[in-house]
């Protein structure tokens, strides 16, 4: 199986009830995935959400992605994979703030010293990734991590820091949880084309993996 029918095999249930995710079983709307290594992946929006009373199309095949590096580079993962009308990304109660409160304690218990917040725009931006991080405040002081992701995405497509996507209210998964613990936390926006075209994944995946494995052994230690 090449990678992107990997990719789109594990995003099936996300897509699965209208793009709603699996059928609600329990209160607990996303699934946890345990890894090797200190970094936590996440994909609070894999599936629609709401905001502001609102329903909000899902971020196409961040899911699936998020998965796929999880499983191949051992990573920490939490993908919400059903929507009971919240958003982890703009809520500080129910469900939305139990997706918060996950990643905090996985955190502690497993000594995680980086959060990946993955996220998915359009192709109207005028870039192919957005790196969010609060004017620097949401990394806790590690530019040298934030300088690394950055020239590893512009070999592959125009990337930018804070533009559009700065992680800066205090409901982001990103800016809540380097507020409440001491790690960095970067949100990541990949642009629709760099999703969804099989070209543009199969350049995607590689250059991701890499600097998660390099982060890993150079960056956390």
């Amino acid at each position: 199986m090449n990678t992107l029918a990997q990719i789109e095999n594990l995003d099936k249930k996300y897509e699965l009830n209208n793009a709603n995710g699996i059928e609600e079983t329990n209160t607990i709307n996303y699934t946890f995935i345990k890894g090797n290594i200190p970094i936590l992946l996440s994909a609070p929006h894999a599936v629609k959400q709401q905001r502001n009373g609102k329903v909000k199309v899902q971020d196409s095949y961040t899911g699936g992605i998020t998965e796929y590096l999880c499983n191949t580079c051992n990573t920490y993962g939490i993908i919400r994979n059903h929507n009971v009308l919240d958003d982890p990304n703009t809520d500080n109660s129910g469900p939305g703030f139990a997706y918060k409160q996950k990643i905090l304690n996985t955190i502690k218990e497993y000594d995680i010293k980086l959060l990946l917040d993955i996220h998915g725009c359009s192709d109207y931006h005028n870039f192919d990734f957005c790196i969010g991080t609060n004017n620097g405040e949401n990394i806790n002081g590690r530019k040298d991590i934030l300088e690394f992701l950055y020239n590893k995405l512009t070999t592959i497509g125009k990337t930018v820091i804070d533009e559009c996507f700065k992680a800066n209210l205090n409901e982001n998964v990103s800016r809540y949880i380097s507020h409440h613990s001491t790690i960095p936390c970067i949100q990541l926006e990949i642009s629709t084309q760099f999703r969804i075209d099989k070209t543009h994944l199969e350049k995607l995946l590689p250059i991701l993996q890499e600097s998660i494995n390099i982060i890993n052994k150079k960056y956390l230690y």
